[in-house]
């Protein structure tokens, strides 16, 4: 059941497309900026770029940190957490699927820990079956905080852990939701080197 004050449907913030065309005294467009038609194309081009496909893209107001950055604590640890999921967040960190593209399919986009399916974020995070243990652990931590967790999909579930800013939450609970998913996406991604470190030979790059 959904408590009052937050739903589990992604908000819909809306962005207020104010005017950004400003004359000089001769009435041409100051250098630099840009109308409100122009930003829109801006805004509506970064939706569909494959680069953010999991961020609120609301939420990326200019002279701001993201979520992901605001929860961090400064500690070393906490400082790897972060990176790894802002590299998940915006795609930098590389896996299989990505590792097939790049290099026009001559390698390999199976998952090298369960050899069963494409290792693409959404296998690496909620499906690969190597890992069902710690996802377990996160989807019983993340359900004692948000009650109506277990009736999201798996591309929602993907969208809290990653970006949590996709939801409408309690401020109470953002700490609590940024730290288990934190800690959750490190734990794979210590598995993972783990595991892919046994395959390579020494000195090999596993990401």
């Amino acid at each position: 059941m959904q408590q009052s004050g937050y739903t589990g449907i992604p908000s819909r913030r809306c962005i207020n497309w104010s005017r950004t065309l400003q004359t000089r005294g001769d009435g041409k467009q100051r250098s630099g900026e840009q109308s409100e038609p122009r930003g829109r194309q801006i805004y509506e081009l970064a939706v569909q770029q494959s680069l953010l496909p999991t961020s609120s893209t609301w939420a990326l107001a200019r002279s701001t940190l993201h979520r992901v950055w605001t929860q961090n604590q400064d500690s070393p640890k906490d400082v790897r957490r972060t990176i790894v999921k802002a590299r998940l967040l915006t795609r930098s960190y590389i896996l299989q699927a990505d590792r097939a593209k790049f290099n026009q399919h001559q390698v390999s986009g199976i998952c090298p820990l369960c050899n069963s399916a494409e290792e693409d974020r959404l296998h690496f995070i909620r499906q690969c079956p190597s890992t069902a243990a710690l996802r377990e652990n996160c989807d019983d931590e993340l359900s004692l905080a948000i009650p109506w967790y277990a009736l999201l999909g798996e591309a929602d579930k993907l969208k809290l852990i990653l970006d949590s800013s996709w939801f409408e939450l309690p401020e109470r609970l953002i700490p609590t939701i940024e730290s288990v998913s934190a800690n959750y996406v490190y734990r794979l991604h210590c598995a993972r080197q783990h595991n892919l470190s046994l395959r390579l030979p020494r000195g090999g790059n596993t990401n």
